[in-house]
């Protein structure tokens, strides 16, 4: 065992940059879930005065979101299962709650053939969009960097 500052361990001090790594991670998820919720379910939309009307609403709104994580979940197992799907983004929050939205209140110049025709489709192209920028920012990783001159 080595002595760093204040007397701690390089053993114990990589243990802990492990931990402050790992909980940056679970902050991180934990706040895309809050913004998520907050858009796809109007968490921050309620008007409530008092703290009952308040704690319904949140309560409503936190259901539904787990409900909708709960469908991605299952359809992206369902997904990696049956193989149909290969060259797709995975059904993400926002997704499927378009897709529930369009069918259940359908826009006024859109039939369902479009609206189960757009998803794959926008699924799709993300992936492809998404290899595109694997592509560049690995070939950009190999350019060397040139420092600004005089």
């Amino acid at each position: 065992m080595t002595e760093v500052e204040d007397g701690i361990t390089t053993e114990v001090q990589d243990e802990m940059t492990g931990l402050d790594e790992m909980m940056t991670e679970v902050e991180d998820t934990i706040e895309e879930d809050h913004r998520l919720a907050k858009q796809s379910t109007g968490l921050d939309a309620g008007q409530g005065i008092r703290w009952r009307s308040w704690h319904r609403w949140t309560a409503i709104c936190l259901l539904a979101y787990i409900y909708l994580a709960v469908a991605v979940a299952v359809q992206r197992e369902h997904d990696a299962g049956s193989g149909l799907d290969a060259g797709l983004v995975p059904v993400t929050v926002p997704e499927l709650l378009r897709l529930l939205r369009d069918i259940v209140i359908p826009p006024p110049r859109r039939d369902r053939a479009h609206r189960l025709y757009w998803s794959p489709w926008r699924r799709r192209h993300q992936h492809r969009a998404r290899q595109a920028h694997q592509r560049w920012n690995a070939c950009a990783e190999r350019i060397p960097v040139v420092k600004g001159g005089d």
